[in-house]
């Protein structure tokens, strides 16, 4: 689906942050470290940024075992960078970012495109 209007993209990310506070909830520090997945990492810097709970496969760098820690923090990483992305496309326009968005995550990988327009 594509969002359109404000309203419907604040009801998205109204669901997402539910479901996050639904599973913070019912879990611990330790058992959000024990909880891990195998993962697709891509591209992504996911082991320079992550300061624990991403083990990239020696043999497939695409792949790693992470934490349920790891993977809070890769959406907190992932909304600085989104949010980074939409203030370099305002400052494009002409236009005046209002906030500053903390230099962490993947746009502060040291290879992370933070080229300005």
């Amino acid at each position: 689906n594509v969002y359109w209007h404000i309203d419907d993209i604040l009801a998205v990310l109204r669901r997402a942050l539910d479901l996050s506070w639904s599973v913070l909830s019912q879990e611990t520090v330790a058992s959000m470290q024990a909880k891990t997945l195998r993962v697709n990492i891509g591209g992504l810097p996911w082991a320079e940024v992550h300061p624990n709970g991403v083990d990239v496969d020696s043999a497939d760098a695409t792949q790693a075992d992470v934490t349920l820690e790891a993977t809070f923090r890769h959406r907190y990483f992932e909304y600085m960078t989104h949010l980074y992305n939409i203030q370099r496309l305002k400052r494009a326009q002409g236009l005046t970012a209002r906030v500053e968005v903390p230099f962490e995550g993947y746009w502060a990988a040291k290879d992370w495109d933070r080229s300005e327009a």
